[in-house]
């Protein structure tokens, strides 16, 4: 029971970030309004959902992602985690990589779009492609798949640092020495690091001491855990308590204009808000929401060019700007699981292999 509770909300969580990811990609005072953006209602609104508590998402995924590797996981299982993650991550960032080049390969050569997508001709020659392709060079919101595949690759070695309670503890302080330097000294981001490290840790050090085996593709087996299900009050208070640090680090950020607070507030604020959905009792999660990975690797391209059309529309219309800031997530979301229902039907193979072979909910 234990485990269906933990995949649904792993998909809860999963799902509410990438609607986060949606509207911090969103923010479209500046299209919308120009140089009047600046103290504007629009602007103000989305500074505080956009630009504020939409951040939390990238290391909510970044601590997610650590949570699934390290809740099983022993040395010996190394090699059957790396090809699991070939599959769901390496794969589709190399295919998603590909595909948003050659997006911008044809746009920014049509004349009726290249004027909407607003950036010059995409280079054709290889060491571009190679840059598109590997460095995420067109795909930029794929930054968080190249962390994760680096971090994926050190999995083993911080295992054995997590393991050792003063080894973490002595990494986590020279992480933090590196962002609050501001000194990162490799390609692996000293914060992405932080937030992995501190969930694995946590996953190591709270996982049962016996691996245990689930039925969880049983109908009757998830309405049992679903009846047994509670508001737990005591995890609702300690996400309230996460939630106050979060704000507490937000003030010494604002205060101090230091990464170091910018990076524990988010830490903390992916923690409340996972304690807080652990602490509800929801509802199994719908078909929709096992898309999550589909929705967040399609959803950049669209959401700039409904903006810039739409800001063509309506310009100088702060209204507008904010409703469709909102409304955004929602339409992203079904215009997405239109291309889903498509790519299942019609393209099976190359749908699984852009999704890393993964799948809705088992019954």
């Amino acid at each position: 029971m234990r485990e269906i509770r933990f995949r649904d909300n792993v998909t809860w969580m999963s799902f509410l970030l990438t609607l986060l990811v949606i509207l911090a990609h969103s923010m479209n005072a500046g299209l919308f309004l120009g140089e009047a953006a600046e103290g504007s209602a629009a602007d103000a609104v989305q500074t505080v959902f956009g630009w504020s508590f939409a951040q939390i998402a990238v290391p909510g995924f970044f601590m997610l992602s650590a949570a699934l590797f390290f809740r099983d996981y022993r040395i010996r299982d190394t090699r059957e985690k790396f090809l699991r993650r070939v599959r769901s991550l390496l794969i589709p960032y190399l295919l998603w990589n590909t595909l948003y080049y050659l997006g911008y390969v044809i746009a920014t050569r049509l004349p009726g779009l290249s004027a909407l997508v607003g950036v010059a001709k995409a280079p054709l020659d290889v060491r571009t492609v190679l840059k598109a392709v590997f460095l995420y060079e067109y795909n930029y919101v794929f930054w968080y798949l190249f962390q994760l595949i680096l971090l994926t690759l050190l999995s083993p070695l911080i295992y054995c640092i997590v393991r050792q309670p003063y080894a973490f503890a002595g990494t986590m302080f020279l992480l933090a020495v590196v962002i609050f330097l501001r000194a990162d000294p490799t390609v692996l981001n000293a914060d992405a690091c932080f937030y992995y490290t501190a969930a694995a840790f946590v996953t190591v050090h709270a996982r049962p001491k016996r691996r245990r085996t689930y039925r969880i593709d049983l109908d009757d087996d998830w309405e049992r855990a679903a009846f047994r299900r509670r508001w737990r009050p005591r995890q609702t208070v300690s996400s309230l308590v996460m939630f106050l640090l979060a704000l507490l680090f937000q003030w010494l950020a604002v205060k101090t204009a230091n990464d170091l607070p910018v990076v524990l507030c988010r830490l903390t604020g992916a923690a409340g808000v996972w304690s807080f959905l652990m602490s509800l009792p929801l509802p199994r999660p719908a078909e929709f929401m096992y898309d999550t990975f589909f929705i967040y690797a399609f959803h950049f391209a669209p959401v700039r060019l409904i903006n810039k059309g739409l800001a063509r529309a309506f310009r100088g219309n702060g209204t507008a700007a904010i409703v469709l800031f909102f409304l955004m997530p929602v339409l992203i979301v079904c215009l997405a699981e239109a291309v889903c229902a498509f790519g299942r039907k019609r393209l099976p193979f190359l749908f699984s292999l852009f999704t890393g072979s993964r799948h809705q909910r088992e019954e």
